[in-house]
């Protein structure tokens, strides 16, 4: 039986307010986190307020699911259409937020915009030369901060505005990392803090009690709904929750609310609802630590699989699927493709701290951020490897950092100059060209805690 639930997480509105209360007759001012598979757009008043926020689909998504298949892309002569589909979203974006909240200022053309994201999203929306971020050794086409106008991106109604596009740490290493460093402050903490930024290039940092550490791992758009069969970006009607009782064999299935909407039916499943889905699947061992569906039959067979047996199905291609909810499945391939973004995680924090000389036991704090980590259950995250084996209570889920660095960037005068100063000190890791990664990597494949 399933049992469908609506959760308190509203699906985010066109221009959502974050708050009602603003001072009016000030400028509009723009944070922008351009993110491989999610674009924010935060709107703040030229008195430091956040207004509202807006999340979509990247443009560029059509060019390919990673940074690789973008740069691709670009060797093939296509450059110049991925800059221009990131730029009109941008300014199409602004623009709608803007327009939403038009009567709080006193203009409507933006003033200020700080933008971050990976090095790659980064260099398309300056359409700067990406040759050296396509192979070893790789170097960016510019270094620290790099400020233009609106004229200079083809924005004609916004030519005088004023971009700010914040330092990144490495060549692989984006502004998107140093904005969440410099939003959590992590070097003013005498402490060993990891954080982690759950998105298709996760960024993780590592401070040892005033020593930086950084780096930067593919993990591809699994989490983020992509390349998922019926995964989808956390909306109204997606799945963003999911228990296993095996008892009576019942799937609960906790769906992203809609206000207006109270007998919606599931539409997909987003990132924290994959976590959940597989590590209960583990849980229940309907499905084996290397990432295999059991068959009905075999599930038959194992106590606390067989309530679950008659969700064990195969399509019409022979490939064991787990069905949800109707035709919402979840298939051998889609676990594969989670698997492999863990993997990736899981292993650029294993050898990230393994470079610091740092133990699991001796993380005081780990700050998980980006908009899918904002979500994840920790208990789930861990059961998956996911995330490290440590108490609850050292998790920190501090939503999109980066987006934040970029607000504090218009905010704060001091921000950038502070940001440059503690970057000089990171020490960066290349996990590629770690002795050991592959086989970190491949032993990361496995559903299961850390140990």
């Amino acid at each position: 039986m399933v049992i469908l639930k609506n959760s308190t997480r509203e699906s985010a509105k066109i221009g959502q307010a974050i708050d009602t209360q603003f001072q009016t007759g000030g400028d509009p001012w723009l944070a922008v986190d351009i993110g491989t598979t999610t674009v924010v757009v935060d709107l703040y008043t030229s008195y430091g307020e956040l207004v509202a926020t807006l999340a979509e689909d990247n443009a560029q998504g059509t060019y390919g699911s990673d940074v690789m298949m973008r740069l691709m892309h670009v060797k093939e002569g296509r450059g110049d259409l991925l800059v221009q589909r990131i730029r009109e979203q941008i300014f199409q974006m602004g623009s709608k937020l803007i327009c939403k909240w038009k009567s709080l200022f006193a203009q409507t053309v933006p003033v200020q915009m700080a933008v971050v994201g990976n090095t790659v999203m980064c260099h398309l929306f300056l359409q700067k030369d990406v040759t050296g971020l396509m192979g070893a050794p790789f170097s960016a086409a510019y270094e620290g901060c790099y400020t233009l106008l609106g004229k200079d991106v083809g924005w004609k109604d916004w030519n005088t505005l004023a971009i700010t596009v914040l330092p990144g740490i490495a060549a692989h290493v984006g502004a998107d990392a140093a904005a969440m460093l410099g939003n959590l402050r992590m070097w003013d903490a005498d402490k060993i803090q990891l954080a982690v930024d759950l998105g298709t290039n996760a960024e993780i940092l590592l401070n040892n009690r005033g020593t930086l550490y950084a780096c930067s791992t593919a993990a591809g758009p699994a989490f983020e709904g992509r390349g998922i069969t019926h995964g989808r970006r956390a909306r109204a009607g997606v799945i963003n929750a999911v228990k296993l009782f095996r008892g009576a064999g019942n799937i609960e299935l906790t769906l992203v609310s809609a206000r207006e909407q109270n007998d919606q039916k599931p539409i997909g499943i987003c990132g924290s609802g994959l976590v959940d889905l597989l590590a209960a699947l583990r849980r229940h061992q309907v499905m084996t630590s290397d990432g295999c569906l059991l068959s009905g039959e075999e599930a038959m067979q194992i106590n606390s699989a067989r309530p679950f047996a008659d969700c064990l199905t195969t399509d019409v291609k022979g490939e064991r699927q787990f069905v949800l909810y109707d035709d919402i499945v979840l298939t051998q391939q889609d676990i594969r493709s989670v698997q492999l973004a863990k993997a990736a995680i899981q292993s650029g924090m294993m050898l990230l701290l393994e470079q610091a000389v740092v133990s699991v036991e001796d993380i005081q704090e780990l700050y998980v951020a980006g908009v899918f980590g904002g979500f994840v259950n920790p208990g789930s995250a861990k059961q998956m490897g996911l995330l490290p084996s440590i108490d609850d209570k050292k998790i920190i889920f501090v939503g999109n950092a980066a987006g934040k660095g970029a607000g504090e960037a218009l905010c704060d005068p001091k921000f950038i100059d502070m940001l440059q100063e503690h970057i000089a000190d990171i020490h960066h890791i290349e996990l590629a060209e770690q002795a050991k990664f592959t086989q970190v990597y491949m032993d990361s494949m496995e559903i299961a805690p850390w140990h």
